[in-house]
């Protein structure tokens, strides 16, 4: 994934005034309000997370189909606790 490369201006009384913002969502560097650069912080992480959530959520389902493969029949379990005479 791209990193994000921060800048940030401060004022004489030391608050943060501005932030510098280079990223893949912007062509050049642009100057953004602090509240901006958190909303697109939190935007970009989402995204990331909803990505990661929908590769888990194939994984899940191929283990599912594996297991379904793999496990004993219902039907065998059954006739195993039955016992000897059952089967």
């Amino acid at each position: 994934s791209a990193g994000v490369d921060v800048a940030v201006a401060g004022s004489a009384g030391g608050a943060v005034t501005a932030v510098a913002l280079d990223c893949e969502e912007a062509d050049d560097s642009e100057v953004v309000s602090p509240k901006v650069f958190e909303m697109r912080l939190i935007e970009r992480i989402m995204r990331e997370c909803y990505v990661e959530e929908q590769r888990c959520e194939e994984e899940l389902v191929c283990a599912s189909k594996v297991l379904a493969r793999t496990l004993v029949a219902p039907e065998d379990i059954a006739a195993a606790m039955r016992g000897p005479a059952a089967a």
